[in-house]
């Protein structure tokens, strides 16, 4: 995760969760350090385009019943996006996460990772 996020991370940011369509509320998955880093980000970002989120902290890999439990929590949120940002093994939770309740995920730019971008 860079120490810093910058404009053109914010920019293709809000390409991504264009690009994945719907207006909905997005659940973000992430790590502390992204939390960290890029919560005000998003907040900013979501709420000036009118999508409620929610935050969502998330280390480690994750095994059947823990992404059950977090479909559970994405569909009671009504979640239309997943946005993951982290370290590869959250990225890959978020993954498993969106297939779990069919929405896109969309991978923060500003997220370090070999990870493919969905």
């Amino acid at each position: 995760m860079h120490g810093a996020l910058n404009e053109s991370d914010a920019d293709l940011l809000d390409a991504r969760l264009r690009a994945a369509g719907g207006t909905g509320p997005v659940l973000v998955l992430a790590d502390n350090a992204a939390i960290a880093a890029a919560a005000p980000h998003w907040a900013r970002r979501l709420q000036g385009a009118g999508r409620p989120h929610r935050v969502r902290f998330w280390e480690g890999e994750a095994d059947t019943a823990a992404i059950a439990a977090l479909a559970a929590e994405a569909r009671g949120f009504g979640a239309t996006v997943i946005l993951a940002a982290g370290a590869a093994d959250t990225l890959a939770a978020a993954c498993d996460l969106a297939a779990a309740i069919g929405t896109p995920c969309v991978i923060d730019p500003a997220s370090d990772s070999g990870a493919a971008r969905v």
